[in-house]
């Protein structure tokens, strides 16, 4: 009781107002988001906000209790209950308004809770005055208790209004009984209708209930759409947006369908006049509004600018997860990109393995250097293994030898090896043997050819990479990480022939072979390999005829049988061997079918019949045939017919060509032909041996040999291992080769067919150096431990290095208090590390974790620019009578805040480049004159193929959704020709046809139809185009009878866009409206029917018959109406995006009749129509999507008139696509603050 009298009640409760009022007078509740320690704090308002509320119920009711009791017992604990209660509200209050503030709430949106928590903690401080005053008037009492009831009515208020926030408005009565539900309804209506009541209630709303209520009211939502709730005050509600887009459907003439009762001319006037007039006062509202939000860098941004900043070439990103897509596709939207824990913690981690890998150890790594020479019988006697394993095709060990060498290049001394050589092996693994030969000095390489992709049960994924590769495979000595440099030498080589394998039959000539008396075959065995029947490996069907006998017959009442031989031949080298068969003489007019098998291939057949030079029964031998026959193992087959006599031995017996037997092997080389206009190149990997394949990477680029044939060069390639798929150095397996990190190379001059002439690589040696220290220390270390006089473990050398480093991480100048505390942690920790630069690494990590580094830079030092435009804002004089609906709305003049220099740059590069502003950039933002060279810095940018195409791969990728391409799977059985090489030539096509559009600076429109594409020779090989030779993509000039031309013809798209087996009308039309267009069109209701191939004849139909059959339902007319037309024009593209007349055996039906009844037919005619008709739609689709890339932001309604401006400026530019980027660039939104 004591220290309740203590208390002034007045002056602190009154104090607690004020307060409050001042918080809800400055704090800025303007739909911006915030950060930090307020945003923090007020997120705690909805899990304190219960207490008060408990207290301040509680507290009337135990008042009430105490009244009706008598008892003077609870007064104490009353006063205590409304002073808790008190401080308790006006905490609450304050977080709560924190919360708004910083959680992109307008002020309309939180007026009323607002308002009612402001009241309830008014409300409380008078009772708590009230009750705990040291001289009580009469009237208190009655006073206590009016403001205790009220107190109690405005909490339910406040409390509503805020669940309404959180849930929704129909959240208490979405499911009430129907009679509580329809007057919640109208009291919401009456509520949502009082501004231009007397328009919307009794001219639109009656128009909206009679033609549109019926498909998007509260019993039907079609596409979506409900309009019977939405919000008709278009300035404080926030439906505009929705209204927005029902106009555009009434003005487009798709709503209400055609086959649905439509408005007359002034009825469509009345609802197009209301929306037009509301939609110009909420964009008018929200000028001045607009504000840019603090972007963190995407996924990929970092991973750049990380590269930029250390120098480091590691895939630091891949630890993190994506970035979620925005509404319109992009990646880079600053409102969804959040630092969630996960990010935190990764960034971290990825900042420390960063600087890791940037500064040098205190001691120089060990360097490995391996050599491997090819040519043949070069490594007679070396100590190698030979590779070994599924469809592996090892290179023998006398045709390649490896040098270890030491840190001056030269080859370590047999003596310092040991064993380590038995760790080398050369592998062709998949390759066609005749597509490579070793000969004297090299090993030539053939123009490889795609392996197909296994899509087999237990084979699905394996790889062995395109026939032939050749790669160096080197088992447990090798480094795991840091730079590499793999130097291949070879040269142009000249065409070369492999023997095969061939066999022939070789009716009615003598044999070689004679029988002496005992009737064996009388041979020389240098020459000749006899088989013996029944002593080959296997049979199937055929016995011995007796105990003793050597004959062989086929089991009785069997129709066929054969015996499996393995031989080993007297030479190595290709020869001709004579095939002759012992046997029984057989009854002349009798006659049998005897087959002979070489290996896998080569086989043929031969008609036995009598020789006429013995009695029937007796032992002859007959010629059978004839085979060239390459190295000294063989597998041979011998399989047998119906009346087969049976057999003693079968002889191969090497000899010379007759002429009569010349003819029939007139071709006993496979020749590997050299197209005289294609050059050989070298394409190198780097990866590791898997069981069924290998798991590999290529290098970022390639080389073509334009040397003259004989003449060697070397060839470097430079990368880092953490970016490739390595073996564990401790791979179990077999010693010597399972888990092997592979570095090799192909033919890059690609072929599709075994008869296409192709080019020839001469390899000379493969050689890979790891770590690959070009100068020590480091260029990374150099550039973290910057040039000084002063001493290199000083205090004020980290303060440098602290300061230098910050800059170029921040992307702009730093202050000395900013980088203080980084100096002051490195002074507190430095003590507990023996070496100056892992002391120094620490700081800096924590630059890498600062949201300076991690978001772009965005200074607060802006300066206004005034906007002449007349603007609505609201002149009230401050927040407190906007809270309150006081002030009047009109036009002022408004102030935009430019970015600064620094800022622009950030924006500019990361625009252009995705990657951090290079340092000309930095120099003018330095000087203030970046603003001033916008126009010369674009272009300068723009000619930088390398960084723009860091923004055009990105761009190209969410806009056209070529990430759909990546992950289509296509039916290999169909399309055994479309390979990994096709599907990444694809997308790459997207993104050199852009990239060319740009720096050439050619009209947006080529999007839609262009006479050139860019393409390289594996694609238009592919596409059934002729001429283009080569691996680079270049420009390529189209006809008409091309098909191609334009995003519309490129097999990204069209491939991406069906599915895997068909194509697909639905999914191509949906981008080409979303994407090409720029109209979303509504997503399907739920439970949408499939095609039904269960239908009678569905087989047969043409895929627009079925499209037809399965839109013949109520629940997908309306919708299919409208897309699938914009879908069946592209049926003359498969599913792998290639031309085609018929399908299924019918003629392919591409004519279409669109939404607004122009007739077209096929990919030409649509092209026509969008250029035509459509021609600032598709452009305006351009420049909104990569205005929304540009920004970082959704695409609204209030963008509107910027978006139009933009149209016509590109407009009067001929709608060059330079002028799409320096309009966006010169736009209000792009330098505003």
């Amino acid at each position: 009781m004591t220290l309740f009298r203590a208390i002034k009640p007045v002056w602190v409760l009154t104090l607690m107002v004020l307060i409050l009022l001042g918080i809800a007078a400055t704090v800025p509740i303007n739909g911006a988001s915030g950060d930090g320690v307020s945003r923090f704090i007020g997120r705690f308002h909805i899990l304190v906000l219960h207490f008060p509320v408990t207290l301040l119920l509680l507290a009337p009711a135990l008042s009430l209790y105490a009244y009706f009791t008598r008892n003077a017992a609870f007064k104490p604990f009353v006063r205590f209950l409304w002073w808790l209660g008190s401080v308790a509200v006006f905490i609450t209050v304050s977080m709560g308004m924190l919360l708004a503030a910083n959680e992109g709430f307008e002020i309309a949106e939180v007026r009323l809770h607002m308002l009612g928590g402001l009241s309830v903690a008014i409300l409380t401080f008078f009772a708590t005055a009230l009750l705990t005053s040291s001289t009580p008037k009469a009237w208190y009492k009655f006073a206590y208790v009016s403001v205790s009831g009220a107190l109690v009515i405005g909490l339910f208020v406040t409390a509503h209004a805020g669940g309404n926030l959180v849930h929704g408005e129909s959240y208490l009565v979405r499911f009430a009984p129907s009679p509580i539900a329809q007057w919640f309804q109208t009291k919401q209506q009456t509520e949502l209708t009082v501004v231009d009541d007397a328009v919307y209630n009794d001219q639109v709303r009656p128009l909206l209930t009679q033609y549109c209520f019926g498909c998007h009211g509260s019993d039907t939502q079609k596409g979506g759409v409900q309009l019977d709730v939405l919000n008709p005050d278009f300035v404080v509600g926030n439906d505009a947006p929705h209204w927005h887009a029902a106009l555009d459907m009434i003005n487009s003439g798709e709503m209400p369908p055609a086959k649905k009762k439509q408005p007359s001319a002034e009825e469509r006037r009345v609802l197009v006049d209301w929306m037009t007039n509301g939609i110009h006062l909420a964009k008018e509202a929200k000028k001045g509004k607009s504000q840019q939000t603090i972007r963190r860098l995407t996924k990929q941004q970092y991973q750049n600018t990380l590269v930029e900043l250390t120098s480091v070439d590691a895939n630091f990103a891949s630890l993190l997860p994506d970035d979620p897509l925005s509404e319109i596709g992009f990646s880079n939207n600053a409102e969804l990109l959040q630092n969630s824990t996960l990010h935190l913690e990764t960034f971290e981690q990825i900042a420390r393995q960063a600087l890791d890998k940037a500064i040098d150890p205190a001691d120089k790594p060990e360097v490995v250097h391996y050599r491997m020479h090819f040519g043949k019988d070069i490594g007679v006697g070396e100590k190698h293994s030979k590779s070994s394993g599924y469809l592996d095709v090892p290179l023998p060990t006398k045709d390649f030898y490896v040098e270890v060498l030491d840190e001056n290049g030269q080859p370590k001394s047999e003596a310092e090896l040991g064993d380590l050589k038995k760790y080398f092996s050369a592998s062709l693994r998949g390759s066609d043997k005749r597509r490579f030969k070793a000969e004297s000095g090299h090993l030539s390489l053939f123009s490889a050819k795609p392996h197909k992709e296994i899509n087999e049960p237990g084979k699905f994924g394996s790889w062995h990479g395109p026939s032939p590769n050749l790669a160096m495979q080197i088992k447990r000595y090798f480094p795991s990480e840091g730079e590499f440099i793999l130097r291949i030498k070879a040269g142009k080589g000249s065409s070369f022939k492999i023997p095969v394998t061939f066999a022939a039959a070789l009716p009615n000539l003598l044999p070689i072979t004679s029988l002496d008396e005992y009737k064996q075959p009388k041979v020389t065995s240098e020459k000749s390999v006899v088989m013996t029947a029944a002593t080959g490996n296997s049979s199937t069907n055929l016995v011995k005829s007796g105990p003793q006998s050597d004959l062989v017959v086929l089991k009785e009442n069997e129709m066929q049988g054969f015996e499996n031989f393995k031989v080993k031949l007297p030479t190595q080298q290709q020869a001709f061997y004579e095939i002759n068969l012992v046997h029984p003489e057989m009854a002349k007019g009798e006659q049998t079918e005897v087959e002979i098998q070489f290996g896998k291939t080569a086989k043929f057949a031969h008609q036995l019949t009598s020789t006429g030079r013995a009695q029937t029964g007796e032992m002859v031998v007959s010629k059978l045939g004839a085979a060239m026959l390459k190295g000294d193992a063989h597998q041979v087959k011998l399989n047998v017919g119906q009346n087969f006599p049976g057999f003693s031995h079968l002889i191969l017996t090497k000899t010379t060509l007759n002429e009569s037997e010349a003819k029939k092997f007139e071709n006993p080389y496979f020749v590997n032909q050299v197209n005289t206009h294609s050059s050989p190149v070298v394409v190198p990997f780097v990866g590791s041996r898997t069981d069924d394949g290998m798991d590999y990477k290529n290098l970022k680029h390639v080389e073509t040999i334009k040397s003259e044939e004989g003449h060697s060069e070397i060839y470097s390639f430079r990368g880092r291992l953490e970016n490739f798929p390595l073996p564990s150095v401790d791979a179990e397996g077999d010693q010597w080769v399972s888990g092997s990190l592979k570095v090799g190379l192909w033919n890059g001059d690609m072929i599709n067919q075994e008869a296409d002439a192709g080019s020839v690589i001469n390899v000379d040696y493969i050689e890979f150096e790891a770590p690959y220290i070009e100068q020590w220390p480091s260029r990374s270390h150099r550039q973290i431990f910057v040039d000084s006089d002063l001493d290199k473990s000083s205090p004020e050398y980290a303060r440098l290095i602290i300061k230098e480093f910050a800059k170029r991480a921040y992307r702009r100048p730093v202050s000395e208090s900013e980088i203080q505390p980084y100096f002051e942690f490195w002074q507190a920790i430095a003590p507990e590390f023996e070496r100056f630069e892992e002391s120094i690494k620490e700081p800096l990590v924590a630059i890498l974790s600062s949201t300076s580094f991690l978001y772009m830079a965005e200074p607060n030092d802006s300066f206004e620019a005034p906007d002449k435009t007349s603007e609505v804002v609201n002149d009230a004089p401050n927040q407190l009578f906007e809270l309150l609906g006081i002030g009047s709305v009109q036009a002022s003049e408004n102030h935009h805040s430019l970015v600064t220099d620094y800022a622009l740059a950030n924006r500019l590069s990361y625009f252009l480049w995705n990657s951090p502003p290079d340092q000309e950039l930095l120099s003018l933002a330095a000087k203030g004159e970046l603003r001033n060279e916008l126009d010369t810095q674009v272009k300068r940018m723009l000619t930088d193929t390398q960084r723009l195409q860091r923004f055009v791969t990105v761009f190209a990728r969410e806009w056209l959704r070529l990430d759909r391409l990546e992950n289509q799977t296509v039916d290999v059985e169909s399309f055994p020709d479309f390979n990994r090489f096709v599907k990444k030539d694809m997308a790459m096509e997207t993104t050199e046809f852009l990239t060319y559009l740009i720096q050439q600076d050619l009209s947006a429109l080529n999007i839609i139809e262009s006479d050139f594409a860019m393409l390289n020779q594996n694609l238009a090989e592919f596409y059934g185009l002729e001429g283009v030779t080569g691996p680079t993509f270049r420009k390529v000039t189209l006809d008409e009878s091309t098909g191609r031309g334009g995003l519309l013809g490129q097999g990204a798209f069209l491939t991406g866009h069906a599915d895997g087996v068909h194509s697909h009308p639905v999914k191509r039309a949906v981008w080409l409206k979303a994407k090409i267009m720029g109209v979303e069109p509504p997503p399907p209701p739920p439970n949408v029917p499939q095609l039904d191939p269960d239908t009678p004849g569905f087989d047969k139909l043409t895929l627009k018959q079925q499209l037809e059959l399965h839109r013949d339902k109520d629940s997908c007319r309306d919708c299919h109406a409208k897309i699938d037309p914009y879908g069946l024009v592209f049926e003359n593209y498969d599913a792998v995006g290639r031309y085609r007349d018929s399908y299924k055996g019918a003629v392919v039906d591409s004519l279409s009749v669109l939404p607004d009844g122009i007739e077209v037919n096929g990919l030409g005619e649509i092209k026509g129509y969008l250029l035509n008709a459509k021609q600032d739609q598709v452009v305006m689709s351009l420049v909104k999507h990569l205005y929304a890339y540009a920004l970082g932001k959704e695409v609204n309604f209030h963008d509107e008139s910027e978006l139009n401006d933009l149209l016509e400026k590109v407009k009067n530019e001929d709608y060059s696509m330079q002028s799409v980027i320096l309009s966006i660039i010169q736009s209000p939104s792009f330098n505003q603050a």
